[in-house]
């Protein structure tokens, strides 16, 4: 990867870091793809973001999509993060803006244009860094999460993770940002690469499970935490509408329409990756320490009668959708 491509990627992504701290807000929204790419980008913004103080929601999403664009922008999100999609929608999430907000994208798939007014897009597409082998949207979440603070290095593992989630391993090696963020995972201890692919990319965080094992166990729970409340991967129910549940509720009500506090001191982005990038029932990120919980709880609310399976469109429950008939499932693919 050419060096002046590099460091035009680098210095959009000082601007996007100063456009964050131009706004007072300290609460932010994180808006990203369910698959392992774009969960994995969405564990990094969150603890960046963490430890910097604000406070942050996750929001997974299979598309955008400008009927609940609306119930994303709502006044309450001050400051809202795409990841791993929204390049391609930025004309329709550019019409959402609101005054006195920022929005900002990182995304890797080929852009529609190169700018889009009332936000900030930071895109190697843009800076002719091939977004589809040498740039996943974790590597571009990553680049700038450590912009932002140098101690966001030891994040690059997920960098990588999300690369290897988006099948860009070439004859068993990483290129260009995937192999910058590859080799920062390494010199941490994070990763232990092998020349044979992304089966041997080991990851001690992991209990040394390989890297395409631990995507596959993501796009599980990605895909079936779609349609399960336990798993996450839901608009929450009482959302929008200002009703989002605050930690500890249980699922109770906030009139307020706050943004959940934050995770605390001893967050770990590993538990977000492990979750699925789910949303709870309290409205914020679950922390377990394994799948193996996640798997638990939800057989208990099963046993439990909670009914924790819901048709596609009970999720959005602010869009005026026609009731699906028992046992069908609308959205997704």
């Amino acid at each position: 990867m050419e060096t002046a491509r590099f460091e035009k990627f680098m210095e959009a992504q000082k601007g996007a870091v100063a456009y964050l701290k131009s706004f007072p807000h300290r609460g932010a929204a994180i808006v990203h793809h369910n698959d392992t790419d774009g969960i994995a980008s969405g564990a990094i913004l969150r603890e960046a973001l963490r430890r910097e103080g604000y406070r942050t929601e996750n929001l997974p999403i299979e598309r955008v999509h400008p009927a609940f664009l609306p119930r994303i922008h709502t006044k309450e999100r001050k400051i809202i993060l795409y990841a791993d999609l929204g390049s391609q929608a930025g004309s329709l999430i550019s019409e959402q803006v609101r005054e006195g907000t920022g929005v900002i994208i990182l995304d890797h798939h080929p852009p529609f244009q190169p700018s889009f007014s009332g936000l900030v897009q930071v895109n190697p597409e843009s800076f002719g860094i091939d977004g589809d082998l040498r740039a996943s949207a974790a590597s571009v979440a990553f680049f700038w999460a450590k912009t932002l603070s140098g101690k966001n290095e030891d994040l690059a593992y997920l960098g990588v993770m999300g690369a290897i989630g988006d099948h860009q391993v070439v004859e068993g090696k990483m290129l260009g940002l995937n192999q910058m963020a590859l080799e920062m995972a390494r010199q941490k201890g994070a990763l232990d690469p092998s020349p044979r692919g992304p089966e041997s990319f080991r990851f001690p965080l992991f209990k040394g499970r390989s890297g395409s094992e631990v995507s596959r166990e993501i796009t599980n729970l990605a895909v079936n935490g779609y349609y399960r409340g336990g798993a996450g991967f839901k608009l929450l129910p009482g959302w929008p509408h200002g009703r989002i549940p605050t930690a500890g509720s249980r699922g109770e009500r906030n009139s307020g329409g706050s943004i959940p506090e934050g995770d605390g001191e001893d967050s770990d982005p590993r538990d977000f990756l492990r979750g699925g990038g789910s949303v709870g029932r309290c409205g914020r990120p679950l922390s377990s320490p394994g799948v193996e919980v996640h798997r638990a709880l939800l057989r208990r609310d099963d046993q439990r009668g909670r009914g924790p399976w819901r048709p596609i469109h009970r999720r959005f429950s602010g869009l005026p959708r026609r009731a699906s008939p028992p046992g069908e499932i609308r959205g997704g693919r």
